[in-house]
This record gives C-alpha cells, structure tokens and sequence, in this order.
C-alpha cells in the first residue's frame, strides 16, 4: 500500500509517499510544493487562484504516475494522511490554509483517495511520544526511525524539511487507522 502523508500549507505544501505492507515502512518520496505571492501588481483573489493552481498540478503529478507498461495514468497511492488544520491566530493565514485544504480535497475527490486526519499533537505523540516535540525532536526521530527517508529528505532544502516530516508524522499518527487496516486486508 502506498501512502501520502502531507502537512497542507499554502507557501509550503509538504509531502511524503511511503510503502506500508503491514509491518515496514518504507519511504520512497519527499519533496515541498512551494508557491510565493506574485511580485507584480497583480489582485490578491487572481494571485490566490494561480497558487491553488500551481499546488494542485504538482499535488495532480505526486497522487499520479503513468505505467511504464500500459502507459495508463494510474493512482500511485491508496490513503492520504494529513496534520489537521490546527488554530491558526490571523485570519488571513487561516483562509489561506483553508485554500490549500480546498485544493488537496478536489484532489483526493479526484483520485478517489480518503484523507485521514491528525492533529499536530497527535503526531507530535505518535512519533516522539511527547504532546510537545520540537520540530528537532520529529526530524532526528523519524530519520532514525526511517532510515529510507535520508535521501528524499536530503533533496529539500533544510529550512524546508520540517514541513516533509510533518508529513511523514502524519502517516506514522494514521498506520493504525481502521481504514489503512482494512486496505492492508483488502490487498492480501
């Protein structure tokens, strides 16, 4: 089973795909879908329509691969995971997050993938045992934990690394969900 972890975010949209066959998890991708404000005179609503654009067509070639045999697009993944939209103090910021959440919902409707949810604090718990794990304490405990996530990782640049494993959090806070339980079964 492939997996998408992901940790929505509208300048920095992070994402991780693993293989999960029950027992190992395995790392295969990581990257940052990163939009910035257009510098020119350019309407905040028209701006905010071609940055939901430019993530929804990087999110469209992370969820699809073409078969190399058939040449078929086909799904590349079975689940998303993501870190829930948590309290966010502006409302601007909060309206932003909610277009990047917008844009990964058509997308999963697309793909006809569920989205399954976590808190930060969840994670945080998940993966360090502490509520309360630093952005540190995530990043040194999963490339422990994931050894296959030092090179996808090493690719991003490292201010940016946080929002990746966030989302490889995030698949690691889901791994007991029903859901991902019943898609194991269902493969076997």
């Amino acid at each position: 089973m492939r997996i998408l972890g992901v940790d929505p975010g509208f300048a920095n949209f992070g994402w991780c795909i693993a293989r999960y066959d029950g027992k190992e998890l395995v790392v295969t991708g990581c990257g940052v879908i990163r939009t910035e404000k257009d510098k020119r005179k350019v309407l905040a609503p028209v701006d905010n329509v071609e940055r939901m654009r430019r993530i929804g067509d990087e999110l469209e070639q992370v969820m699809l691969e073409v078969s190399p045999i058939s040449n078929l697009v086909e799904r590349r993944i079975s689940i998303i995971c993501a870190e829930s939209m948590s309290h966010v103090p502006h409302a601007s910021s909060a309206a932003k997050l909610s277009l990047a959440w917008g844009v990964l919902a058509e997308a999963s409707r697309v793909v006809q993938v569920p989205i399954l949810q976590r808190s930060p604090q969840e994670i945080k718990k998940a993966v360090t045992g502490s509520k309360k794990a630093s952005k540190a304490q995530m990043k040194d405990t999963l490339c422990k934990q994931f050894p296959s996530l030092s090179e996808p990782l090493g690719a991003v640049v490292g201010s940016l690394q946080e929002h990746p494993v966030d989302a490889l959090g995030a698949i690691v806070a889901c791994l007991k969900d029903p859901a991902i339980q019943m898609g194991l079964r269902g493969r076997e």
